[in-house]
């Protein structure tokens, strides 16, 4: 099963290649437990043919520039990061995605901020209100 995993493997469109790697790297280490093991030009061989049609061009480009024997995973992932953030700036669809996240995490922000101050207060009226009381 773990080898077959390996064989059909395909990066999908809307996977960043942190998440295509991660989900990589978990078939690597479940074929490993079993005994089966890679080679990293293998297993950046098969990275390359799996990339989608957007990223495609890459895989000619770094086959063409690098020798695939001596590249390393974390050369090759850096690489395809890179141009994938590059691609990302140019998609309107990731552009949104990223004001959307932006804006979450502000707001997410603001509410933690309001709910610290909130509790900072709290705390100075507990305190204040024993002194008056003295």
């Amino acid at each position: 099963m773990g080898v077959r995993k390996f064989k059909i493997f395909l990066i999908e469109d809307s996977e960043t290649i942190d998440e295509m790697y991660a989900r990589f790297t978990t078939i690597i280490n479940e074929l490993r437990s079993l005994g089966k093991t890679y080679t990293t030009h293998e297993k950046i061989k098969k990275i390359l043919r799996s990339l989608p049609s957007t990223l495609r061009h890459m895989a000619t480009a770094i086959t063409q520039s690098k020798d695939l024997k001596i590249i390393g995973m974390d050369e090759l992932i850096g690489t395809l990061r890179a141009r994938q953030v590059l691609l990302s700036e140019d998609n309107p669809i990731m552009k949104g995605k990223m004001k959307f996240l932006s804006r979450l995490l502000k707001f997410i922000m603001r509410q933690l901020m309001n709910m610290k101050s909130w509790r900072v207060f709290k705390m100075y009226m507990k305190h204040h209100s024993k002194r008056s009381l003295c």
